[in-house]
């Protein structure tokens, strides 16, 4: 069975300020999403300092380990990924400016 495999990631630059989604999870759940997100080998899990309603708040975030950004540096993605990509953001409420951002240095 062939899966394809579809990344998206965060990547820290001076200062710009990141848009998502917040859940609360339990353990079990957060458990399941690292073997979702490939954790520790495709992606790690970090915990970053968040703004949501006005409190700051600590947060996990995946990010891509340095050997997935190797791999998949010549990489774009797929018009269904960023469809995909792009049903989260609305779906969640997210401003779309940082989807289209980071869409600009696709070629």
């Amino acid at each position: 069975k062939f899966t394809m495999l579809q990344y998206a990631n965060v990547i820290p630059s001076g200062g710009d300020k990141v848009y998502g989604a917040l859940w609360a999870i339990n353990r079990e759940t957060l458990y399941r999403l690292d073997i979702t997100e490939g954790y520790p080998e495709l992606y790690d899990r970090k915990t970053v300092p968040i703004i949501f309603q006005g409190k700051r708040l600590e947060a996990e975030i995946y990010t891509m380990t340095p050997s997935t950004r190797d791999w998949l540096a010549n990489s774009i993605p797929t018009k269904h990924y960023v469809k995909k990509v792009y049903r989260g953001y609305t779906n969640a409420g997210i401003p779309l400016q940082q989807l289209v951002k980071a869409l600009e240095g696709v070629k």
